[in-house]
C-alpha cells in the first residue's frame, strides 16, 4: 500500500542523488559552452527582446509591454518544458533506472527542480528589471510570488509523474508533444491579457491550464495588483489534481518500467 510518509522518508534518504542531478542538469549541459550555464535562459530572453525591437504590438500598446511579455514567458517555459521535456524522465534515465535501485520519483522530481531553479533567478533578474525601468511594483503581489512558484513546481511534477509514465509504454507521446510546441505557445495567453480577450480564442485560453498561471503572473508583475480570487483558486488546486493523477498513474504503471526501459 503506497505511504506517504514512507515515500517522503525514502525520497529524503536519497537527496544527495537528486541533488547531483539537478548540478548536472544545470551545470553539465553547456559545460563546454562560453555562455554555460545562462544558455538556459536564451529562448526567454530572446523572446522578450524580439518583442521589444521588432512586435508591431509594442507600439500599438506602450512602451512597457515587454513587460507584459516578461512577466509571463519564464512561467510559460517552465510549463512548457515539463510538458515536452519532461515526458523523457523515465525513457532518458533508463540506463541508471536499469542499474541501480533509486526512487524513481527523483527523475522527476529533480528535473522539476532544475526548471524552478532557473524559473526563479530568471524573475529576480527581470522583476528587478521592471524596478529599475520606473514602473514600479507591487510589494503585496510579489509576495505571492513564492507561493506560486511552488504550486507551478507541484503541477510540474504532477504533469511529468503522468506523462513520462505513460511515456514508457507510449514512446510516440513525447514526439507528439514535441510537435506541438508551437501549439502550446499559440494557446498561451502570453502576449495578451487573458480576460481581455474575447470569442472562442478565450474558451481555448481558459481551457488550458496554463492561463491561471500566466494570468497570476501579469496581474502581480504587468498589472501591479492582486491576481483575480478565481484565478488564484485555480493555481492552487491544479497541483493537488495533478499530483493526485500523477501518484496514482504512476503507481499503476511503474510495475512494468524496468521491463519495457
Amino acid at each position: 500500500m503506497f505511504s506517504v510518509k514512507d515515500k517522503l522518508k525514502e525520497l529524503y534518504e536519497y537527496r544527495n542523488v537528486m541533488r547531483s542531478l539537478v548540478e548536472k542538469s544545470l551545470f553539465g549541459k553547456y559545460k563546454n559552452s562560453a555562455l554555460g550555464f545562462l544558455w538556459h535562459f536564451a529562448m526567454p530572453m530572446v523572446y522578450i527582446v524580439l518583442c521589444f525591437f521588432i512586435n508591431t504590438e509594442v507600439r500599438d500598446r506602450s512602451e512597457y509591454y515587454w513587460i507584459l511579455v516578461a512577466s509571463g514567458i519564464m512561467i510559460f517555459h517552465m510549463l512548457s518544458g515539463s510538458v515536452a521535456g519532461g515526458t523523457t524522465c523515465f525513457t532518458g534515465n533508463s540506463g541508471i533506472i536499469k542499474k541501480m535501485y533509486i526512487p524513481k520519483e527523483i527523475l522527476v522530481f529533480s528535473s522539476a527542480t532544475v526548471k524552478l531553479i532557473i524559473t526563479v533567478i530568471g524573475y529576480v533578474i527581470i522583476i528587478a528589471l521592471v524596478a529599475i525601468s520606473g514602473y514600479g511594483v507591487n510589494l503585496l503581489g510579489l509576495l505571492l510570488i513564492p507561493f506560486l512558484l511552488i504550486a507551478v513546481y507541484f503541477f510540474s511534477v504532477g504533469s511529468m509523474l503522468i506523462l513520462s509514465s505513460i511515456n514508457v509504454y507510449f514512446r510516440d507521446l513525447q514526439y507528439f508533444l514535441g510537435s506541438l510546441g508551437i501549439a502550446f505557445f499559440v494557446f498561451s495567453p502570453i502576449r495578451n491579457i487573458a480576460a481581455e480577450v474575447e470569442g472562442i480564442r478565450a474558451t481555448i485560453f481558459w481551457l488550458n491550464p496554463f492561463t491561471y498561471y500566466l494570468e497570476a503572473f501579469h496581474s502581480i508583475i504587468y498589472l501591479k495588483e492582486i491576481p483575480d480570487l478565481f484565478v488564484l483558486c485555480m493555481c492552487f488546486l491544479l497541483p493537488v489534481m495533478f499530483m493526485l493523477a500523477g501518484i496514482i498513474v504512476f503507481n499503476y504503471l511503474k510495475r512494468g518500467f524496468v521491463e519495457r526501459l
